[in-house]
């Protein structure tokens, strides 16, 4: 949903109303002034994955996966996938029955 907001011009417009609007009401709650709206150009290129805080805005409005082909999309069900494989099978491995692989 949120990537394809992005991408439509009309919705991307509403979508930073909103995020702007949600900053505002923020900072009229701390009691301080709301933030200038300011215009920051940031090259997709050369952004550092790793120190993004929300991934579904990156600074301009624009999420981080708002490039994403579909092989992107694909690796991330993937490593998904492995997530959740891993995670149960540490679960699984709490069975008393099983307390662990058997030596041949």
């Amino acid at each position: 949903k949120l990537q394809g907001e992005c991408k439509d011009p009309n919705r991307r417009k509403a979508l930073l109303a909103r995020k702007a609007e949600a900053k505002k009401k923020a900072a009229e709650e701390k009691g301080e002034e709301a933030p200038a709206d300011e215009k920051v150009e940031i090259d997709m290129e050369d952004l550092d994955v790793f120190a993004v805080e929300d991934v579904t805005d990156v600074g301009t409005g624009e999420p981080l996966f708002a490039n994403f082909a579909y092989e992107d999309w694909s690796l991330l069900t993937v490593r998904y996938e492995l997530h959740l494989l891993l995670h149960s099978f540490k679960k699984d491995l709490a069975d008393p029955d099983r307390p662990s692989f058997m030596e041949k």
